[in-house]
């Protein structure tokens, strides 16, 4: 009988300190892996150019040439190569620097060694899943994708399906041919537009009695959060407003050193807009429910749903917390999030914690800074995935996860809807001068085209407050322009990130669960 023999597992580990890490060196080696060291950054240039390693563990102080500057030429002589910062450095810009350079992983001193194994074998299974019959997985997986699309699929399935597709994104995006990218578009168009039609199908019986439901934002305190209080547990909320999966798959790598990692998701509410979906996340009900206890909770307004006290009074209706006992910070721009992280003495504290950046507006807000007044619109998904990397640590992000790391709290990490990036305007007409976002529109007698719209014609059986009357979304990648401004729109606003509408990566968000290591 044959064996299949595990392959050979290296590290090249540079710091100008290296003999004393023998311990941790001797830990790597008991744990399977093939360790080379280096203490500066000529000799693992030199390494790195003639042996073929799984991943780099970097110190980012070193005498002569600096991590930061190794980093870059270990990048641009092997884009694909796995590196690891190791640093000591408490300061936003130096790990704002490396994610600009396309660091993988990310650890602070002093390491455990077990984060160390843990990290590099997430990364050594990633290059496997790249490297390795790209193309004979992909197909089996499309496979098996088209199998469940065509099949009795369940919500389970689309979340399954919405996460291959995801991390197929970034598969692609690194390391793939454009016969396979140009395969993979045409199986997200597939799927999209079949996800489309099934939660058009069942959406109102999903709001209604129906008991075969998916997991919706306004589950999330009652399954989440109210088992952890009542077993005394301090559990830390944070809502990145906006993240998508492809995006969250992008920054998990950072984190993993710092922490276990576990991806789910929970399924935002129509329309995906915070006087819906984050009124229902942190007030456990529907809008419709909630409108109909307290006037304030009654289509409130988006800068409202910003306010730590209206968030708070939302918190002590789901869990049943006094008071004193919850702790809500907010943080609408990049600044803001600098500061909180700066100044978070005390926080995480309270039996509840909640954070909230607006987190989509900042990477609009940074993508604009970087560009100078040119063109702000970042047009791909994988500009999209890097902003999300960068604000980690440009909107302080990386240090407040790290403070709750060090202190041993758990933090689930979600948004309470998604976004899309638009590439087709549709002309909407309605009577009503109601606001509207580029893919919601209220009021009545909404006409625009069928098959480009989803219609809510009865918000009170869509467990909406039904004061505003009907509503259209935009479906997949289009947004509303009024007629009279279809020139401007349709152009100036192709490729940005927007919420309100109908699509798979605004519906679908991700839920993840990270316990300190």
């Amino acid at each position: 009988m044959s064996t299949t023999e595990e392959p050979t597992r290296r590290i090249l580990w540079v710091d100008d300190e290296i003999e004393f890490l023998r311990a941790h060196i001797f830990f790597l080696e008991d744990h399977g892996w093939v360790v080379d060291k280096a203490t500066n950054g000529h000799d693992a240039l030199s390494m790195a150019l003639r042996e073929n390693y799984d991943v780099v563990l970097l110190d980012e102080q070193m005498a002569g040439i600096d991590g930061l500057t190794t980093l870059q030429r270990l990048k641009k002589s092997n884009p694909h190569l796995f590196v690891v910062m190791v640093t000591k450095s408490e300061e936003e810009h130096v790990m704002e620097e490396a994610i600009g350079r396309n660091i993988d992983g990310y650890l602070t001193k002093p390491v455990n060694p077990a984060q160390i194994v843990s990290l590099c074998r997430s990364l050594f299974n990633a290059r496997s899943l790249q490297t390795h019959h790209q193309t004979s997985r992909y197909v089996r997986q499309y496979a098996e994708n088209k199998a469940r699309i065509l099949g009795p699929v369940q919500p389970a399935d689309w979340e399954q399906i919405h996460l291959r597709l995801s991390q197929w994104d970034l598969d692609l995006s690194a390391n793939g041919s454009e016969g396979l990218r140009e395969t993979h578009r045409g199986q997200k168009e597939e799927a999209e537009s079949t996800f489309l039609q099934y939660v058009e199908s069942r959406w109102y019986g999903w709001m209604g009695r129906e008991r075969l439901k998916p997991n919706f934002v306004w589950d999330l305190m009652a399954r989440r959060f109210v088992p952890r209080l009542k077993d005394g547990k301090a559990p830390v909320l944070l809502l990145l407003s906006g993240l998508r999966t492809d995006q969250w798959l992008s920054m998990q790598s950072l984190l993993e050193g710092m922490f276990e990692v576990k991806v789910d998701h929970q399924w935002a509410l129509l329309p995906g807009i915070p006087e819906v979906s984050r009124l229902a996340l942190f007030g456990g009900a529907s809008q419709k429910v909630l409108a109909s206890e307290k006037t304030e909770w009654r289509w409130p307004s988006p800068d409202k749903l910003s306010d730590p006290a209206l968030l708070a009074s939302l918190l002590r209706r789901s869990t049943g917390l006094a008071e004193h006992d919850i702790d809500v910070r907010v943080a609408v721009n990049c600044e803001q999030g600098r500061e909180l992280s700066k100044r978070a003495d005390g926080l995480g504290s309270a039996r509840l914690t909640a954070v909230v950046y607006e987190f989509a507006q900042m990477s609009w807000e940074m993508r604009s800074a970087q560009l100078e007044g040119n063109d702000p619109l970042p047009l791909t998904g994988e500009d999209h995935r890097n902003a999300a990397r960068l604000l980690l640590a440009h909107a302080g992000i990386f240090h407040l996860l790290r403070r709750f790391q060090r202190e041993g709290r758990e933090v689930v990490i979600t948004s309470e809807t998604g976004t899309t990036a638009v590439d087709e305007a549709i002309e909407v007409f309605c009577s009503d001068d109601q606001p509207h976002g580029f893919r919601v529109q209220f009021g009545k007698e909404i006409s625009c085209d069928e098959r480009h719209a989803f219609f809510l014609e009865n918000p009170a059986s869509a467990a909406l407050d039904p004061a505003r009357g009907p509503m259209a979304l935009a479906k997949g990648r289009r947004f509303f322009t009024q007629p009279n401004k279809y020139q401007y729109y349709g152009t100036s606003h192709v490729g940005k990130l927007v919420t309100g509408g109908l699509s798979m990566s605004e519906i679908l968000v991700p839920l993840c669960t990270l316990s300190p290591r």
